[in-house]
């Protein structure tokens, strides 16, 4: 699990990493290579910020793997870190190749830290016993959603969503929290990962001839994308309609995406601002060929990756501290269950029992069409009271469906 450098004293701790680069639809994924290169900064800092006892975290570019989101052959790209003597693997940012790589990694006793799955069976640590992420699960994310809905108003719903690992769970969970709000489901559609605009125009079109105005919609970004178009195909984006979906859209949509999905809300963690967040965003900037958008999505995905090996590199000083010298994928993930710190996302520890973080402030996004670089407009329309657990909005900023202010 280790190396010994040519000093033959201080080891070098390799990670492997499994980001989404470019979609399996062959569209880019900027999240991935922001979430990438946040990983890189928080290996550098790790390392000078001397947060280990002895040794350092390394991400070699040839342990480095593109999976496209997709869970296809992702046991093979496992094996080939594996092979490589990782310590653990990081990125695992899409949750239906998440759960197939927690459950081979853990037949090697490799745990996997993800950034981004949120799929709700990841929840279990029972399991997915070599798994962990600082992502909020989506059974909280799309439980929220539906009480948006319910608080704006929207007693009636249409469901959509893929049938994959994380859509299925997210149905499952919208579908109880309708049902405790005492709303209508009036219909739910599900279909497979990267199903045509054809079938999925055919969905919308049914569900609205069904009169459903109030859609949730419930899959990965690319599907999300389809969808938005659908909507535009349909003309579906006008006043009296309403979206939420638990994705948030890159910064680079096309028109016609955008069309779809103005006025649409998405949830997303809410970063606590903090000089080393302002720090961190100056310095990741060099990076990259234009300035980070803070409430861009990507932006998050990045915060999250580096909150990421900061939690690996903590385990590793805690089993340190203990006098452990030899640390195998075993002994790191004793370690990750109980590591606490505050990271650029706020407090991290892991939730008795489970997988996922304690507690992790959420906030509401509205897309508002074009800002005036030519990249999507997400707005924050206001955030969730970690005490209270009530929603804190400022609907005069929203703007709905049809370009309009008023619901």
């Amino acid at each position: 699990m280790m190396t010994q450098t040519q000093s033959g004293m201080a080891k070098t701790y390799q990670l492997g990493g499994l980001y989404t680069f470019r979609y399996h639809n062959g569209r880019e994924a900027d999240w991935g290579n922001y979430a990438y290169q946040a990983a890189q900064i928080a290996i550098e800092d790790i390392y000078h910020g001397g947060i280990l006892k002895s040794g350092k975290l390394e991400l070699l570019e040839q342990n480095v793997l593109d999976y496209h989101c997709w869970p296809d052959g992702v046991e093979e790209k496992v094996a080939a870190l594996i092979e490589q003597n990782v310590v653990a693997i990081i990125g695992a940012d899409c949750s239906s190749p998440a759960v197939r790589m927690a459950t081979f990694a853990a037949k090697y006793k490799t745990p996997v830290v993800s950034y981004g799955a949120n799929a709700a069976s990841l929840s279990s640590a029972d399991e997915f016993p070599y798994f962990l992420r600082n992502v909020t699960p989506s059974s909280d994310y799309d439980r929220h959603l539906v009480q948006l809905a319910y608080q704006f108003g929207d007693q009636q719903i249409g469901v959509l969503y893929t049938t994959d690992d994380w859509g299925i769970g997210a149905a499952s969970v919208v579908q109880q929290q309708a049902k405790a709000n005492s709303m209508t489901i009036r219909a739910v559609y599900g279909y497979p990962r990267d199903t045509n605009m054809e079938e999925v125009v055919a969905c919308l079109d049914a569900m609205n001839r069904k009169g459903i105005t109030t859609y949730i919609i419930l899959m990965p970004t690319p599907d999300t994308i389809t969808a938005f178009q659908a909507i535009d195909h349909l003309q579906l984006n006008k006043p009296g309609y309403s979206f939420y979906a638990s994705e948030m859209l890159s910064h680079d949509e096309s028109p016609d995406v955008v069309r779809g999905s103005l006025g649409y809300i998405a949830p997303m963690n809410e970063l606590p601002p903090s000089r080393q967040l302002s720090e961190f965003k100056a310095r990741f900037a060099q990076s990259l060929v234009s300035p980070p958008d803070e409430l861009g999505k990507a932006f998050f995905y990045a915060v999250l990756s580096y909150d990421s090996v900061f939690l690996i590199a903590h385990a590793i000083r805690a089993a340190q501290e203990d006098g452990i010298d030899s640390i195998t994928g075993e002994i790191l993930m004793r370690y990750l269950r109980g590591v606490r710190f505050i990271g650029l996302s706020g407090h991290h520890a892991v939730a008795t029992g489970t997988n996922d973080r304690s507690q992790m402030p959420l906030q509401m996004m509205n897309l508002q069409g074009y800002k005036e670089d030519g990249t999507v407009n997400m707005v924050s329309i206001g955030s969730m009271d970690m005490d209270t657990g009530e929603w804190k909005l400022e609907s005069d900023k929203i703007v709905w469906p049809g370009n309009v202010k008023l619901k």
